[in-house]
């Protein structure tokens, strides 16, 4: 550990998230995360995932 610490990324960037149709591609072959048509539901997991997150930080 270097002498300013170590650092932590907790969110994924743009590039490292991952959105699978299960039911028409069971094995995740391809990522559908830059879908354009899935813009609304990106948007809905990131704000569940905010919600979560926020809610699982110890007081």
């Amino acid at each position: 550990m270097g002498s300013g610490g170590q650092a932590y990324r907790t969110s994924p960037l743009d590039d490292q998230w991952e959105l699978y149709d299960l039911t028409a591609d069971p094995i995740e072959a391809i990522n559908r995360w830059a879908d354009p048509g899935l813009h609304t539901l990106r948007k809905h997991l990131r704000t569940q995932l905010e919600h979560v997150r926020a809610e699982s930080v110890p007081e």
